[in-house]
């Protein structure tokens, strides 16, 4: 036992001893195991969340938690008054680059919160900050959206943290929403069966959620009646645009009139109405 201890005491060189290096090479062991345990684990949190980030976030793990222990390590083999130098050094320079890059790390941070959270993923129709399309791309720093109308948005990822996000993917239905305004001299029994039968002869409108028909309001030229169906989120485009043109058909075929705005005028009192005589021909 003497003997080991004298072993573990003898100095190496400049002060080193044996035990301060099998001190930092059990950091270093220690290091390595518990940053290949910890990537292992991000790794397979990740695969069902985000698995084009998973081998990414992984290495990064491993690498920062590695870098903690090789500090312990060195601090341990006495050269904790070099790296307090370095540490003062690198503490300055990353205030300074702390300001420069605020944004990108917030957009960073916000976008590692997006891939654990995961409100929208790549091909989901969204909108956003009155942009609305599809995703294509979800990066650490921003979100890329291709619009409607083919133009691509790139939109930061702290500002798709904060905010308030449509996803039309979400949920495997989507509901319809049609207001129809019709003439007041129709008869609403007649106009309700006959949408009644156009919804239930779509097929791809389900029955379950049960649709819904009524009349709504009393509107300025007309009684307004609203439609809600339910349909799949994919058909949600195809089936709204159809029903809107099957309507159209079937209330010219059945002669129910969807009125024009209009305004009816009235006097408070009556008007009078001037007639120039005309001059009589000799």
């Amino acid at each position: 036992m003497g003997d080991l201890t004298m072993f573990l005491e003898a100095e190496i060189v400049y002060g080193l001893k044996v035990i301060d290096v099998v001190a930092a090479i059990t950091y270093l062991l220690i290091g390595i195991i518990v940053g290949h345990f910890v990537s292992t684990y991000v790794r397979r949190a990740l695969r069902t969340k985000a698995p084009e980030y998973s081998e990414y976030i992984g290495k990064i793990s491993f690498y920062s938690i590695l870098g903690v222990f090789i500090i312990i390590a060195l601090i341990s083999i006495g050269a904790g008054k070099h790296i307090s130098g370095v540490i003062v050094a690198g503490g300055i320079l990353g205030v300074i680059l702390g300001f420069a890059s605020q944004q990108a790390i917030s957009n960073m941070i916000s976008g590692l919160f997006l891939i654990f959270d995961r409100p929208i993923t790549v091909g989901d129709p969204i909108e956003i900050e009155n942009v609305s399309g599809i995703v294509t791309d979800i990066s650490l720093l921003s979100t890329k959206i291709r619009t409607w109308d083919g133009k691509l948005v790139r939109i930061p990822n702290s500002t798709v943290f904060q905010a308030k996000i449509a996803n039309y993917a979400k949920h495997k239905i989507r509901r319809i929403d049609l207001k129809i305004g019709v003439s007041y001299k129709e008869d609403l029994d007649k106009v309700k069966k006959v949408l009644e039968d156009i919804v239930e002869k779509h097929p791809l409108i389900l029955s379950e959620p049960q649709p819904t028909i009524f009349a709504e309001e009393f509107g300025e030229s007309s009684v307004n009646i609203s439609v809600r169906v339910w349909v799949p989120v994919k058909e949600w485009f195809n089936v709204k645009t159809q029903l809107i043109a099957l309507i159209k058909k079937r209330f010219d075929e059945e002669g129910i009139e969807i009125p024009y705005p209009q305004l009816d005028v009235w006097f408070k009192t009556p008007l009078k109405t001037v007639h120039e005589a005309k001059p009589t021909q000799l």
